[in-house]
């Protein structure tokens, strides 16, 4: 007796369907890479590397620091530490944003506390032009 193959298929379940659907949209206050449709893959670690030799801040700070900091004498040397603390002090700034990201996500998981947390960010960005604009005073006025 021949054996026959079973070829019914089993009723596709609710995860089977969420997986054959396609992504939603984007939450608001995203936006989508650059040429990909909406909703794509955020960037991914190279692409973000490569996006740092056209962020112009970079550029005025590396080139800042190496005209002011790079003597003409020993310029090759100098332009080698100017390079190595900006990578050691680059990776202990970052270190620190993602150890204060990660402590701060648990708190930020309701929409009052993020507003709360993004009121109390702006006024303290905003009390720390004070000292700018104290200077800009004459002595008098201090």
């Amino acid at each position: 007796m021949a054996r026959t193959r079973n070829t019914a298929r089993a009723p596709r379940t609710a995860r089977s369907a969420a997986h054959a659907a396609p992504d939603p949209a984007p939450a608001p206050g995203t936006s989508p890479v650059p040429g990909s449709e909406a909703g794509g893959k955020p960037i991914g670690f190279l692409q973000a590397a490569a996006f740092q030799w056209v962020n112009p801040k970079a550029w005025v700070m590396a080139v800042g620091a190496i005209s002011t900091y790079a003597a003409v004498a020993a310029f090759p040397l100098n332009v080698v530490i100017i390079c190595a603390l900006y990578c050691v002090l680059g990776l202990a700034s970052s270190g620190t944003w993602l150890g204060f990201g990660a402590a701060l996500q648990p708190m930020l998981k309701n929409r009052r506390a993020v507003r709360a947390f993004n009121i109390a960010m702006a006024l303290l960005l905003v009390a720390s032009l004070y000292p700018i604009f104290a200077d800009s005073l004459p002595p008098s006025a201090r």
